[in-house]
């Protein structure tokens, strides 16, 4: 009984007047808000009370009619419970698709709640981890690109980056079956320049490794998107030469004149 009138104690404050200090308005909306706990959970708005603005000592605060108001008014709620219940309230939200998850974590990345991301970040690995075949058709469809691809926002925090990345090389050979991901991951719309090269290696390696070095094979993929990219391998020589081999082994002679040119195979050999 303690336990649970802890968890409400903060809670009961959210969008009520008592002991409010600022207004947060969001398009037509509003809620009452309480200046140091917004300040505690979000560095946005510690910047916005803390800072040389006019916000700091105005009693409202504006945050545009851009995103949700439904999605506001949670990222505002999720404020005002502890860790362990906002670590509960999001986690049993089974309806939730990826995407809303995506959304939300978009949203506290901007507003920049760690606590709120580490908590969606986890959830949607989660959803990924154990029950994948049931939401890979959604996480084709709307979270690769969106995440990962070309066109994606700048994430302040990568982790859901990572976590779209981690899944795509697990299930790479599920991946490669469906029309649509191929279709986008060969018109170069699914990844940027960074995942694209992850995802890549991560296939070629397993593809090609099983036989050659992997370390040979990786720096040979590499060497296909820079090609003056160069390890810092313990026995140059050596490793120069294994890398000439497997290079004309797989029609890459460029690479093999490069890695020739490059290394001191030419004054070794004569």
């Amino acid at each position: 009984m303690a336990a649970t009138e802890d968890q409400n104690a903060l809670a009961r404050f959210y969008n009520n007047k008592q002991f409010s200090d600022v207004i947060v308005k969001y398009g037509e909306n509003e809620l009452y808000a309480h200046k140091v706990i917004l300040a505690e959970r979000s560095a946005y708005f510690a910047r916005a009370f803390l800072g040389q603005f006019a916000v700091a000592s105005s009693s409202t605060i504006d945050l545009g009619d851009e995103d949700d108001p439904e999605m506001i008014r949670e990222m505002i709620r999720s404020m005002y419970v502890r860790d362990d219940a906002l670590r509960y309230s999001v986690m049993h939200q089974d309806e939730r698709s990826l995407a809303s998850l995506v959304d939300m974590f978009i949203l506290a990345d901007k507003y920049d709640l760690p606590q709120l991301r580490r908590k969606l970040s986890y959830t949607f690995e989660a959803k990924l981890d154990d029950h994948y075949s049931s939401h890979e058709d959604e996480f084709i469809r709307t979270i690769i690109a969106r995440v990962c691809g070309p066109a994606a926002i700048q994430f302040a925090d990568k982790a859901l980056q990572r976590s779209v990345s981690k899944h795509c090389k697990m299930h790479y050979a599920d991946l490669l079956q469906h029309s649509r991901f191929v279709d986008q991951y060969t018109e170069g719309t699914l990844f940027n320049s960074e995942f694209a090269l992850a995802f890549n290696l991560h296939i070629d390696c397993i593809a090609l490794g099983s036989q050659d070095e992997p370390n040979l094979i990786e720096t040979m993929i590499h060497k296909l998107y820079d090609l003056q990219y160069n390890p810092d391998p313990e026995d140059w020589i050596t490793f120069s030469a294994d890398m000439y081999l497997v290079a004309k082994k797989y029609g890459l002679d460029k690479i093999a004149k490069v890695t020739w040119r490059t290394s001191d195979l030419q004054s070794a050999t004569t």
